[in-house]
């Protein structure tokens, strides 16, 4: 048998996300498009005897950040060295200093931690359902209120680096939205924001980023008013922001899933205060 492992095309990741979707990870319906344009160098297969096995995404934000995601292999095959070699080629790939971020499940810690990686924070994915009448907040707006220099500008208050590729296709994710609040005295200034995208169940709330715990319930109110009542909806809220959890409860979402945010290299400096649901589990 041959095995290699090499750079995987659109097409490929489109299986991928079959993949991900038979294993309960529950992506969005255009993931494949929004994540891989972001790096299309960044997705790794594993093909054993021509066939696609395994899967491994290292997307790279910049020059000094990536983030390590899609670590899949087909059932039948695990446990035999080719997810391995494929998760060594893929993290060879990036350049010496370069800061590797990922979420995994608590599970693997231990195997993650002897490829380099920290226990930086652990996220608790939480399940809602849309309540009915809800109405769009007055002080919520679409996110072409502001202009798309000032989302990024916002949003890399959150991240290490500069996210505009990504964020080009994520505010424009197709029958997803993207909403914000803006400073009451300065309106180009931005003071929070959210996307709500349709997943294989329901919808996924990410990023939610906020000033202030008022202007996140906003957020998930306006973002929710967009669904039909009783539709689920899920949010990746990290541990180091409590009042994320306490607002999780005003809203009756419930915990369901665990995963390890660790990192390999320095952490970044995030504001978690401000950090109230992650973009994703797979890029960040």
């Amino acid at each position: 048998m041959v095995y290699e492992t090499r750079l995987m095309t659109k097409e490929e990741f489109g299986h991928v996300w079959k993949w991900a979707k038979e294993e309960g990870w529950n992506p969005g319906l255009s993931d494949v498009d929004a994540f891989y344009e972001t790096d299309p160098t960044g997705f790794w297969v594993g093909v054993l005897d021509g066939e696609p096995i395994a899967s491994l995404s290292v997307v790279k934000y910049g020059s000094d950040y990536a983030f390590v995601g899609y670590y899949l292999v087909k059932n039948g095959l695990r446990a035999q060295g080719y997810g391995y070699k494929l998760w060594q080629d893929a993290l060879n790939s990036v350049a010496d200093g370069v800061v590797l971020g990922l979420d995994g499940v608590v599970a693997q810690q231990e195997n993650y931690k002897k490829s380099g990686f920290a226990l930086c924070h652990k996220t608790m994915r939480h399940e809602g359902t849309a309540a009915p009448d809800l109405t769009m907040p007055p002080t919520v707006k679409d996110i072409t209120a502001v202009s798309f220099d000032e989302l990024v500008r916002y949003d890399s208050e959150f991240y290490p680096c500069e996210r505009s590729v990504f964020l080009k296709s994520w505010a424009n994710y197709p029958d997803g939205h993207a909403l914000c609040v803006t400073h009451p005295d300065e309106p180009s200034k931005l003071i929070g924001y959210g996307v709500i995208r349709p997943s294989v169940i329901g919808y996924r709330i990410g990023p939610l980023l906020a000033d202030s715990p008022a202007v996140a319930e906003s957020l998930i109110v306006g973002l929710t008013s967009k669904l039909p009542a009783g539709t689920k909806y899920f949010m990746d809220i990290p541990e180091p922001n409590p009042l994320g959890s306490e607002l999780a409860k005003k809203f009756d979402m419930v915990p369901c899933f665990e995963t390890a945010r660790m990192y390999k290299g320095k952490a970044p400096s995030t504001p978690h205060d401000r950090l109230y649901g992650l973009s994703s589990l797979e890029l960040g």
